[in-house]
């Protein structure tokens, strides 16, 4: 049971389940974003700005380079911070989830505003694409909750 300063403690389970939720949302507003600066080009009163679009394409190419690759090392910190029994515990593996899916997020919607503001997907679009592609191929699937999944807890041959 959880004190009044505590977060009750999920399931496994509930952990993936709501991991794959986020996951699958914060990746359905980024294509359902591509859709809406389709639409706003496609009308007659939106007006594209290169400039800022160029200076957004820079932005999220550095924010690439670098949050992309910090996301990763702060979800191994979370993941180790709440290591129970040689396993990550399902709030812990829930709360590293969340936070790479944000960061990845951030390149993605800073990238997806500078396709917007370009008036073309080329160049602008590569880092939202790397992003996006980064947050597919992380789809939560609970590994980190199992000890005999971890890397160091296999044997050696």
């Amino acid at each position: 049971m959880a004190g009044p300063n505590q977060t009750p403690a999920l399931s496994r389970g509930a952990a993936v389940q709501t991991a794959r939720i986020i996951w699958a949302a914060m990746l359905l507003g980024q294509v359902a974003f591509l859709f809406v600066i389709v639409a706003l080009w496609n009308s007659e009163s939106f007006l594209t700005d290169p400039k800022t679009g160029r200076l957004l394409f820079l932005v999220s190419l550095v924010m690439l380079i670098g949050l992309v690759p910090l996301a990763y090392f702060i979800r191994g910190q979370i993941y180790k911070k709440n290591w129970v029994d040689r396993a990550v515990i399902p709030n812990g593996y829930l709360t590293g989830n969340i936070v790479f899916l944000a960061l990845c997020e951030v390149v993605s919607l800073t990238g997806l505003a500078a396709t917007l503001f370009s008036g073309e997907f080329w160049p602008a679009i590569l880092p939202s694409v790397a992003a996006m592609l980064v947050q597919a191929v992380n789809l939560p699937n609970g590994r980190a909750m199992e000890p005999d999944q971890l890397i160091f807890n296999r044997p050696r041959p």
